[in-house]
């Protein structure tokens, strides 16, 4: 049974896969929008069974209408004890995926080196977010849905979605944002360090 259930999950994942835009030199976005795929089966798992552990808790004692109350109050619930875990486990998957795509659009010309790195720290944030978001929504959704994977899919479904939004609509915004951020960082480190070596003048007499 279990084995049965890991080939569904990996033919899932495998699926969702093919929808990603192919990552060549062109495009790199596909690589990216992997991160919140690669992940997600475990994750979503994970979030699901958080879940259903506060639901149970909140619908200890409760009947009827009370037991409907409390399967939906303790999926909320669920939702803080999961966003912290989803976030951590996101971050590392989505700042390699990021590194790499943005590494090699630097490597080809396609980025100068302060766009780069302002590329790569948008993309980590953004990708962090979106795949926490997709395994939270997702197992919220599979934990009140008792169909095998349904929350799986819709978790991995929200996060390929999700993406392409991002990739299409927000990212070269949110990049130059961040990359204007990263400059004044850098020229207010670089005053900083001048001035501290600057010998201070001697007063005349």
């Amino acid at each position: 049974m279990a084995i049965q259930s890991s080939n569904s999950n990996l033919q899932m994942s495998a699926k969702a896969a093919s929808y990603l835009p192919t990552a060549n030199s062109d495009n790199m976005a596909g690589m990216r929008m992997a991160a919140p795929v690669v992940n997600s089966v475990q994750q979503i798992k994970m979030a699901k069974d958080v879940f259903q552990g506060s639901r149970m808790t909140a619908n200890a004692g409760a009947e009827g209408v009370g037991a409907i109350a409390g399967r939906f109050s303790g999926a909320f619930g669920g939702v803080f004890q999961t966003i912290g875990k989803a976030l951590k486990a996101n971050l590392f998957t989505s700042a390699l995926l990021s590194g790499i795509s943005n590494v090699y659009e630097l490597a080809t010309g396609k980025v100068k080196p302060m766009q780069a790195a302002g590329n790569f720290v948008a993309d980590t944030a953004a990708y962090t977010a979106i795949g926490a978001t997709a395994t939270t929504i997702g197992g919220f959704l599979g934990s009140l849905i008792p169909i095998p994977f349904v929350g799986t899919a819709l978790g991995i479904g929200i996060g390929l979605l999700a993406g392409k939004l991002y990739e299409d609509h927000v990212r070269s915004k949110f990049s130059a944002t961040v990359t204007q951020g990263i400059q004044s960082l850098t020229a207010s480190a670089q005053q900083m360090g001048n001035n501290s070596t600057t010998p201070a003048a001697t007063p005349t007499a």
